[in-house]
């Protein structure tokens, strides 16, 4: 326990002060600032928000592996679909695909990794007798009420001094952006 003290420690250098005056409910259909667009070719791919969205996703990774891996055996994945097995309840494989935005054999790896270590089961779906219906153990579910608080004692600290619901905002606006963009490329 006192590990997780020590790792939910904040220190002052960890927080940097958000800017003067934020706009964060700005109209969508707002026609966009090209002025704060950025310029390429000046080197700095900071400047870039899907390169910030890109470090965010891959420091919270780094920053999950690092802590879940040692203590409970847990890569990135496993621990997505403990946490959607935990959170959603039993489901098939393509559902959980889908829950964790992982590619189904990268899911099934993860998965067969957790049924040899007891932690989650399978059976055939009832509605279809082709598809496999995943569950959490009953060791599952206690990993999984384990580490709930320690989750979410992780996200207090991410989000600490920040607005939840402007943070949520802000990512299911960003989220949803990206993805129209897969569909519906702005160039081509």
């Amino acid at each position: 326990m006192q590990e997780i003290c020590e790792f939910m420690t904040i220190r002052k250098s960890d927080m940097k002060s958000p800017p003067q005056n934020p706009e964060p409910h700005r109209n969508a259909d707002a026609e966009a600032d090209t002025s704060a667009q950025p310029a390429f070719g000046r080197g700095d791919l900071d400047q870039f928000t899907v390169v910030k969205i890109a470090r965010l996703g891959m420091a919270r990774e780094l920053a999950t592996a690092s802590f879940f891996e040692p203590r409970y055996g847990l890569k990135n994945a496993e621990l997505k679909v403990l946490i959607s097995l935990g959170v959603g309840g039993a489901m098939t494989m393509g559902r959980l695909s889908r829950e964790t935005r992982l590619d189904k054999a990268w899911v099934s790896r993860s998965v067969y990794g957790l049924i040899d270590r007891g932690i989650v089961t399978k059976s055939a779906a009832p509605d279809d007798g082709r598809a496999v219906l995943l569950k959490l153990t009953r060791k599952g579910a206690k990993l999984m009420k384990e580490i709930g608080p320690i989750l979410a004692e992780r996200e207090k600290r991410l989000l600490l001094g920040l607005d939840k619901q402007h943070v949520n905002w802000l990512l299911d606006t960003l989220l949803t952006r990206l993805e129209g963009m897969r569909d519906n490329p702005p160039f081509g």
